[in-house]
C-alpha cells in the first residue's frame, strides 16, 4: 500500500500501516499521523511512490496534516522533503501541514531548508487541533 493512501479522502485508516506509523487519527478537520522509530529514512524511501499516486489521484489533502513526532527517534531530510511534498500536494489555502512533537533535528533541517514559515511547528496538539478549525471556518 503506497502511503499517499493515509492521506486521500476516505482512506484507509489503520489496517497495514508501515512500521513508521503508530496510528492515523482523524476529527473533521485535522488527520494526526503518529509516527515512531526511525521516519527519516523509512518515509524517503516511500516519498516516490507518494508522488506518483498522488498524481494519479488528484486530490488528496483536503485538511490539514499534523505528524506527531513524540515517538520517533531518528529522522533527517528525507522526512523534510516528505513535508515539502505534503504541503504542495494541499487541496485547499485553508489546509496546512505542521509537526508536533518535533525533534531537534527536525527543526534544524526545517531551517536549513527555510521552510519554518511553511510548516507549522505546533509544542501542543490542542493548540494544532484549534488552528485547525480555525482555518476550516476561514478565520
Amino acid at each position: 500500500m503506497h502511503l499517499a493512501t493515509y492521506f486521500s479522502k476516505g482512506g484507509p485508516l489503520g489496517d497495514g500501516l508501515p512500521a513508521y506509523i503508530e496510528r492515523i487519527d482523524e476529527t473533521e478537520t485535522i488527520r494526526i499521523i503518529r509516527l515512531r522509530g526511525a521516519v527519516g529514512r523509512d518515509i524517503g524511501d516511500d516519498v516516490a511512490k507518494l508522488v506518483e499516486a498522488m498524481q494519479q489521484q488528484g486530490e488528496v489533502f483536503e485538511h490539514c496534516l499534523l505528524l506527531d513526532f513524540a515517538n520517533a527517534t531518528e529522522v533527517d531530510f528525507a522526512t523534510v522533503a516528505f513535508l515539502v511534498e505534503a504541503l504542495r500536494r494541499r487541496t485547499s489555502n485553508k489546509s496546512w501541514v505542521g509537526v508536533l512533537n518535533a525533534p531537534p533535528a527536525l527543526i534544524a533541517e526545517l531551517d536549513m531548508a527555510k521552510l519554518t514559515g511553511l510548516i507549522r511547528v505546533f509544542t501542543n496538539e490542542d493548540v494544532a487541533k484549534a488552528d485547525a478549525k480555525k482555518a476550516e471556518a476561514g478565520t
